[in-house]
């Protein structure tokens, strides 16, 4: 990489960057390290006027050679960099925020979108004696990346969080603040399982327990889960909706959780088993009314499988058990009963035909005919 030596060495020389240099390292040496740092690097005196900087920084921002040099103010550097996306500040404007941002916080995180498409990190750290060390990452390929984890976990139809290794809220989607009826601007990243429960109840949830008690559940189910590998599942109502929620313990990460609505599902499930008793009942029903007929009965599908019949019909055939259950072919049975006999003696040799003819051609037939049974 290129390096800036003509300011950069010139600034190093004059004991401008509140770096240590003792113990005789060379100047030249640090501005060496500066020039190979991948980062834009970039001192600012207490009154927000260069003191040094790195190649990096000037590439990253796109600035150009002629306008830095050594005191040059904050707001004229922001003028000659490349140029903001949707954002028509001047650079006076933008150094007044900067200072007033330093002042309130000791510090400056914030992304630079630039018109060119580009994302830039800046970050400013303070010196003990006033000056700043500003950093500048290009951080577009992560924002991107960060864009399309957003979209995916906002798109899942299931509320999602997750809670890190020290138990402080990690990430979440805007299904999970639905579901819970808490609103967005309310969480942040880094949050204690104590302060989300205070939004939580702020928001309507759990209104009737003492925090404390609140407080007490979920980490008893953090306790429960600690084990990495562990998966559990646990379902509350909710605003009068029943929500399951699904702790996953994967150790580097700490707690994945989905919270699923299942309401309307056990609803449905509720439903289904309550037409399955009607069923049953009714199968009882049936079978009472089909078993104390007078009359033998029995009926078959069109592949001459057996459906149904009444006790009457088995033991007026001497049929056994595993003969009159449904799916039972026809031709088993009526074999079955010219073995043990139980046909009408004038038919014994065309009986079987004779019967599949009479399925076959589906006719309506009514005869009395003489059995003999084979002795037992």
């Amino acid at each position: 990489m290129a390096a800036a030596e003509p300011v950069g060495t010139r600034s190093l020389q004059e004991g401008a960057v509140p770096v240590a240099t003792g113990g005789g390292f060379p100047p030249h040496l640090l501005s060496e390290i500066l020039e190979n740092i991948v980062a834009g690097i970039c001192v600012w005196d207490q009154d927000l006027r260069l003191v040094t900087w790195n190649s990096s920084y000037r590439n990253i921002n796109s600035i150009p050679d002629k306008v830095l040099r050594v005191g040059i103010r904050l707001a004229e550097v922001l003028d000659n960099c490349a140029p903001l996306r949707d954002d028509a500040r001047t650079g006076e404007e933008l150094e007044a925020l900067t200072r007033k941002m330093l002042k309130e916080k000791g510090r400056l995180d914030l992304d630079r979108a630039l018109a060119d498409g580009r994302i830039i990190s800046v970050n400013f750290h303070a010196f003990s004696d006033g000056r700043w060390l500003a950093i500048y990452r290009d951080v577009t390929d992560r924002r991107q990346a960060v864009r399309r984890l957003d979209a995916s976990i906002n798109s899942m139809p299931h509320g999602f969080s997750i809670w890190d290794e020290e138990r402080r809220l990690a990430l979440w989607n805007n299904r999970y603040l639905d579901i819970y009826g808490m609103p967005g601007e309310k969480l942040r990243k880094g949050m204690t399982l104590a302060e989300l429960i205070e939004v939580s109840i702020g928001a309507g949830l759990d209104r009737d327990k003492p925090t404390t008690e609140v407080y007490e559940l979920y980490r008893r189910i953090l306790d429960e889960t600690a084990e990495p590998g562990t998966v559990r599942s646990y379902e509350r109502t909710i605003h009068g909706r029943v929500i399951n929620s699904t702790y996953t313990r994967t150790a580097g990460v700490g707690w994945v959780v989905t919270h699923q609505d299942i309401t309307d599902h056990k609803a449905q499930l509720r439903l289904a088993a309550e037409r399955e008793a009607a069923l049953q009942q009714q199968n009882i029903r049936f079978d009472a009314a089909v078993n104390n007929m007078p009359l033998s009965l029995s009926m078959f599908d069109d592949d001459y499988r057996m459906v149904i019949c009444n006790q009457h019909y088995a033991r007026i055939y001497d049929l056994p058990p595993e003969l009159v259950r449904p799916g039972t072919p026809l031709a088993d049975i009526i074999k079955y009963r010219l073995t043990r006999g139980t046909h009408p003696t004038e038919e014994s040799v065309d009986y079987f035909k004779h019967r599949l003819d009479i399925v076959k051609a589906a006719r309506r037939t009514s005869r009395r005919s003489n059995f003999r049974t084979a002795a037992p």
